[in-house]
């Protein structure tokens, strides 16, 4: 059951213990959210160390404020296939 808030920015990963490597819950991760606080939210387990980088988007549950699942970036597929190739000669 995933009840997430929604897209996040990832400002900063700290890991506490680099000796468990299984433990993805030893890693905490400073939140930016789009209503303007940070806030201190551990890795659900949901990841694996390290895979978050600076700037990544992350749900959060809404509960226990802990770390759900890595968003996709803002890139839009879409864009690229507007992309301008020429420039037609024709005038109207």
């Amino acid at each position: 059951e995933k009840d997430a808030v929604g897209a996040e920015n990832v400002a900063n990963t700290d890991k506490l213990d680099s000796a468990d490597e299984q433990n993805y819950g030893d890693e905490l991760i400073v939140v930016k959210a789009l209503s303007r606080f940070t806030i201190i939210v551990p890795n659900a387990g949901f990841m694996k160390p390290g895979v978050l980088k600076v700037g990544d988007l992350v749900a959060i549950s809404r509960k226990k404020l802990k770390l759900v699942e890595l968003l996709p970036s803002e890139y839009d597929p879409r864009v690229k296939g507007m992309e301008v190739i020429n420039q037609p000669n024709e005038q109207l």
